[in-house]
């Protein structure tokens, strides 16, 4: 998703949100697995909004849902790094050597519509090694 609208870009939130049509929260819950590319797709959601805001002024709602869905996810990592006899479930194809920068790079994508500030992805990939397809055109 390199070019697109606010509306698409909200889109994509809406269905992390509700854990639907391929999202990241649809392949945690339904499928027990990480999806990178649905990854990307939801952190390009919340970047391409923050470079097309729909007003200047953050919304309380939205504000809420990205909220929720970082918890969420968050949520699932955690249950997967828990001993067997305590998590609820494992996440299949979950690239544990990556996990911390998935957070941090998560995590920057939701301050950053706190703040309306995107960060910058070539340095973010000389830092953390993940290379956001988007960058790529794939």
């Amino acid at each position: 998703m390199d070019i697109g609208t606010s509306d698409q870009y909200l889109k994509v939130i809406q269905e992390n949100n509700r854990g639907v049509n391929s999202s990241l929260v649809y392949f945690l819950d339904q499928e027990n697995s990480f999806n990178e590319q649905a990854f990307w797709q939801l952190y390009n959601g919340i970047v391409g909004f923050i470079e097309k805001p729909q007003s200047d002024v953050v919304n309380r709602e939205l504000a809420r849902i990205l909220c929720r869905i970082h918890t969420h996810i968050l949520n699932c990592f955690i249950q997967h790094l828990l001993p067997d006899d305590v998590g609820e479930s494992k996440i299949n194809d979950l690239p544990l050597e990556k996990i911390e920068s998935y957070i941090e790079r998560l995590g920057y994508a939701i301050d950053g519509y706190f703040t309306g500030i995107v960060v910058d992805e070539k340095q973010m990939e000389q830092v953390d090694g993940l290379k956001n397809p988007k960058l790529y055109g794939d």
